[in-house]
């Protein structure tokens, strides 16, 4: 399975590889450092099976990142988490975003972010 980390901070893109890597899920994670290099990747012929894509990015945001990802035709159903604050969840309005996207508050802390990354892989186990 492969995952595409989508996040401005690579201390934060760390902190998931970290996390995924204390998971038992066998995942090959690859990171993009913007919106643009996410698609640059999808097009380059790399199928993820999840993205986890950082709300507060600059440039292409979050939304402006999903949207372009969801035109793609490979892209139409591959889940796409967006972690971010409690407070950036309303602007995301990720409950209503095209495709099967959902948002999910970035714990503070890393084992945390492990257990959150754990409950939704389980739940989504087919992936």
């Amino acid at each position: 399975m492969i995952i595409l980390i989508v996040d401005h901070d690579a201390d934060d893109v760390h902190l998931f590889f970290e996390a995924i890597k204390s998971l038992d899920f066998s995942a090959q994670c690859i990171a993009a450092y913007s919106g643009t290099q996410a698609l640059e990747i999808v097009n380059s012929g790399v199928a993820p099976a999840l993205i986890l894509l950082d709300a507060s990015m600059q440039g292409m945001n979050a939304v402006k990142t999903m949207k372009a990802l969801r035109k793609e035709r490979r892209c139409k159903s591959i889940p796409i988490v967006i972690f971010g604050s409690s407070d950036q969840q309303a602007g995301i309005g990720a409950t209503s975003a095209p495709g099967n996207t959902h948002y999910l508050v970035r714990p503070s802390e890393n084992s945390d972010l492990s257990l959150a990354l754990k409950d939704f892989l389980t739940l989504h186990s087919g992936l």
